[in-house]
């Protein structure tokens, strides 16, 4: 349902009903999916991973940063890249 919510992708007939259930925020949900299981990412990484512009995600990514969800910064050494994001708790770990 994420999918559909998120970025209009139809889905197959036969799914069952707790798959299709709405979502408050279903981009949100996709971008945290993406970042609990990557390193330090772009904004253009999880675009790209999710077939979107980077516009059409800054918003919801800026969102989980003032958030707490996302970290962003220069987060590993040598880094050419001006901001990268990571979960807050892979960063943890």
């Amino acid at each position: 349902g994420r999918l559909r919510d998120a970025l209009g992708v139809p889905l197959p007939p036969g799914l069952p009903e707790s798959v299709l259930t709405p979502v408050p925020d279903p981009l949100g949900d996709l971008v945290r999916r993406y970042a609990r299981s990557h390193g330090p990412f772009t904004v253009e990484d999880v675009a790209a991973w999710l077939g979107l512009g980077a516009g059409a995600v800054r918003a919801t990514v800026e969102s989980l940063v003032h958030g707490g969800t996302l970290v962003q910064g220069r987060l590993r050494p040598g880094t050419t890249r001006p901001v990268e994001l990571c979960d807050a708790e892979v960063l943890r770990r």
